[in-house]
């Protein structure tokens, strides 16, 4: 099965191969025979990350390690080649622009869609289909198959995402959508409404992708293909005697990496057994995953048991790792320190499945950060992501994939792979402690994350009153107030999960774990925030978001955890019953951390303090989905300021209301960051505006205080508790599905009449043991339509494991 493990110390050439590594690359080079005139054709596909984009990131020194394996894959024409035999096909992050490609603008809407909701996900994974037929046409005839504005039409008709109507963003007739991040772009994000974005998270995460327009596009270029290429491919010398496929992903990348792998049946001569291509034998010789998070539609962090993650394109069934000989070997590189409830891992399995856990937060190990940010990073090379790069460059190039030669490289791509002494030094320093207070014995992926995480947490106890001892590099106004506002919402959260024990221990239902009474009179939520009620009343905003989204079709399949057709009444019962779910979870987390945290008394080994405070950022206190994206406050606040001189002004005068003592002490912060200049081209510098205080994840669900999300494909947990269904013929898990279906209507019915009558008697003030009773009876019902639920996701994936009827 998986291996997993810690990563190996760095030695002062990271990016050097060991002399076994020389030798698996002596061995992968050796299929080509040139006696028997035939070659090789090999393929690099490697999909960025979210927001992550090569076109705009490269200059700031801030592309991601995808872009930079892509930059030095080796796909010119050597000197003698009568073609080219290597291709590398880039394909950019959700969230950012693919205009010309998938009609993705990445601006607006757009780019909050794909960032939020993995929108976009799906035509990326269309269109790089499209260039492996493209490549493949290119090598024999020397030209495409199809063009640029050909393949943005085909991804159109193979794509759901892409299509949907209230994704459709307006522009001037004949002119392209402004820059990214240009002012233009700026003013449409600050435009998109909560409902706006709401209503993509819901359509991507329940509308099934286009299977069918996928499958019937791929084979009309099948067609196609064979018809011209199969006497060229196979008929006249040199022969190609393989294609060898190596693919690379980051974050939502990964996760479109391991679609792309599973989709690329859709284009083989035969929809099982060995992967043949217009008669020409194909493997994937090399998948490389850095930090695999799906967040597909309805991501984890809006509420743990409402959403997953793996809605719309994200389908678990599409996340495997197919064995050989479809997928020779995976590498999937981990991040230790990452706990954001938006990022959960997915973690990978199978027998050619390697796992290894890195310390760091997510791009910490896939890269993209700017140089700087949090006072960590201050050179390229200083990044603490240069090392999981210079880890994968080896690999692949082990497996036979047609990277260059580092020592050969231009300057600038060498550069892009250097790591700095003082790094390695910091980094070797940390993994010797942690291996050495670690008994790593059969440890599985979730175990190692949890090992390093303990680390952190140890470290951010000792220094919990004491954090501005530790940012003392940080130059960034709004990098000190993320920290800063993180660090007191730390301090909050750790004071509210002490008092919430004996909360939960005064109540003992048997439902849900004590937290009955504690819901009915919101004992337990309260502590969570000052105010409760603003967290009820953002629950009730989502609640209502979700009534009102409107729906163009039904999913086809098995789609999402819950029912988007849902009434009012049905709807609140649901995020109620999600939240206390979620709490129960939160309040088990931090059982289980408690004594990680409660050893933080000490102060840290050194090498541990060193590397936390020099190189590891922290996700959570940068990530901001309530609130706005940086660029969009500063924008924000520069009117703010304007507005507060024209307030004053009219004060003065006798003609409006004096400033509020906040209003005052921001104009006064301005002029005294400003000290009589004028803002320069009459804008003005960020460092003399008021810095964004909030809009991370509710920290009373989403904080530190607990362990990152680590997801498992359920199909081995499914056979085992449901033997006779795993075994089942198909015909027999359908009827078993219609009558699970019609159990779970009736159920539903019977949830939203209970739940009608209980806000009957709220709303005529009825006593607390008939409702205790009535939720009580509630919550059996709930559980048997838990119980309902899973077996017909189990049928499910039995059914999708069988593949198409054909």
């Amino acid at each position: 099965m998986t291996v997993s493990r810690l990563p190996d110390n760095v030695t002062l050439t990271p990016w050097r191969l060991t002399e076994r590594e020389r030798g698996e690359v002596l061995c992968s080079e050796s299929l080509d025979d040139a006696m028997a005139c035939r070659r090789t054709l090999f393929m690099g596909f490697f999909f960025d990350g979210t927001r992550n984009n090569l076109y705009y990131d490269e200059g700031k020194q801030a592309h991601s390690n995808v872009a930079r394996l892509y930059r030095i894959f080796d796909d010119a024409r050597k000197h003698g080649e009568e073609r080219q035999y290597r291709f590398a096909t880039y394909i950019p992050g959700v969230g950012t622009e693919f205009w010309k490609g998938v009609g993705d603008s990445g601006v607006g809407l757009h780019a909050n869609a794909g960032a939020a909701a993995g929108w976009g996900g799906e035509a990326r994974i269309n269109w790089a289909l499209l260039q492996l037929q493209n490549n493949l046409h290119l090598y024999a005839l020397q030209r495409r198959l199809t063009n640029e504005n050909e393949d943005r039409a085909l991804v159109s008709r193979m794509s759901t995402d892409i299509n949907l109507e209230r994704m459709r963003q307006a522009f001037p007739e004949g002119e392209e959508p402004p820059r990214p991040k240009s002012p233009e772009d700026r003013k449409l994000r600050s435009e998109v409404t909560l409902a706006q974005s709401f209503q993509a998270i819901a359509s991507t995460q329940w509308r099934d992708t286009n299977i069918d327009g996928r499958r019937q596009v791929l084979a009309e270029r099948r067609a196609v293909l064979l018809d011209k290429l199969q006497p060229v491919l196979t008929g006249r010398l040199p022969k190609l005697g393989h294609i060898r496929i190596s693919v690379f992903g980051f974050s939502r990348g990964a996760t479109e990496a391991r679609v792309f792998v599973n989709w690329l049946r859709d284009l083989c001569d035969t929809p099982r057994g060995p992967l043949r291509i217009c008669g020409v034998p194909a493997t994937v010789d090399f998948l490389g995953l850095f930090d695999t998070v799906a967040s597909v539609g309805a991501a984890q962090g809006l509420l743990e048991d409402l959403a997953t993650g793996h809605g719309g394109w994200g389908q678990r069934r599409d996340l495997r790792i197919p064995g050989p000989p479809v997928v020779t070997r995976c590498l999937h590189l981990v991040a230790g320190h990452e706990v954001r409830g938006s990022f959960p891992l997915d973690a990978a399995a199978g027998p050619n499945v390697e796992e290894v856990v890195y310390p760091g937060v997510h791009s910490d190990v896939g890269g993209g950060y700017m140089l700087g940010e949090q006072g960590r990073g201050m050179t390229d090379d200083a990044k603490l992501s240069q090392i999981p790069l210079c880890h994968m460059y080896r690999a692949a190039l082990a497996a036979g994939v047609p990277l260059m030669d580092l020592t050969q490289a231009p300057p600038p791509i060498q550069n892009a792979f250097k790591v700095s002494v003082g790094l390695m030094s910091r980094f070797n320093a940390y993994m010797i402690e942690l291996r050495g207070n670690s008994n790593l014995g059969n440890a599985t992926t979730e175990d190692l994350v949890q090992r390093h995480y303990r680390q952190f947490l140890q470290w951010r106890r000792y220094f919990l009153d004491k954090y501005t001892q530790v940012l003392g590099r940080v130059a960034s106004p709004q990098d000190r107030m993320d920290l800063t506002q993180a660090n007191l919402e730390l301090a909050g959260e750790w004071k509210t999960l002490l008092g919430s024990d004996d909360l939960i221990r005064g109540y003992n239902s048997p439902w849900m774990g004590g937290y009955t009474g504690a819901l009915l009179e919101y004992g337990i939520i309260k502590p969570f925030v000052n105010a409760g009620k603003d967290t009820l009343t953002i629950l009730g905003t989502l609640a209502n978001l979700l009534a009102r989204a409107r729906f163009d079709d039904l999913p086809g399949g098995w789609i999402a955890n819950v029912s988007p057709i849902v009434d009012g009444t049905m709807q609140s019962s649901m995020m109620l019953e999600a939240l206390a779910q979620a709490l129960e979870s939160k309040h088990g987390q931090w059982k289980q951390v408690e004594n990680a945290w409660n050893a933080g008394v000490f102060l840290p080994h050194g090498a541990v303090c060193a590397l936390f405070e020099r190189d590891v950022h922290d996700s959570r206190a940068w990530f901001k989905p309530l609130g706005d994206d940086d660029d969009v406050w500063i924008d924000k606040a520069r009117a703010y300021i304007r507005e507060l001189e024209r307030k004053e002004k009219l004060a003065l005068d006798g003609k409006g209301p004096r400033l509020s003592n906040e209003e005052r002490k921001d104009l006064t912060f301005y002029r005294q960051k400003m000290d009589g200049r004028d803002a320069p081209n009459g804008e003005i510098p960020a460092v003399a505006l008021p810095a964004q205080k909030s809009g991370r994840e509710l920290s009373f669900l989403w904080g530190y205080l607990r362990w990152r999300t680590v997801y498992h494909d359920p199909i081995n947990d499914y056979r085992s508790q449901y033997q006779s269904l795993a075994n089942a013929e198909r015909g027999t898990l359908i009827r078993r599905k219609r009558v699970l279906e019609r159990e779970a209507e009736t159920l539903d019915d019977t949830i939203r009449d209970i739940s009608k009558h209980l806000q009957g008697r709220v709303m005529a003030g009825g006593g607390e043991m008939v409702m205790a009773e009535g939720v009580n009876q509630l919550g059996g019902f709930y559980a048997r339509k838990m119980e309902v639920e899973t077996e017909l996701k189990a049928v499910q994936v039995f059914l999708d494991e069988m593949g198409p009827v054909t």
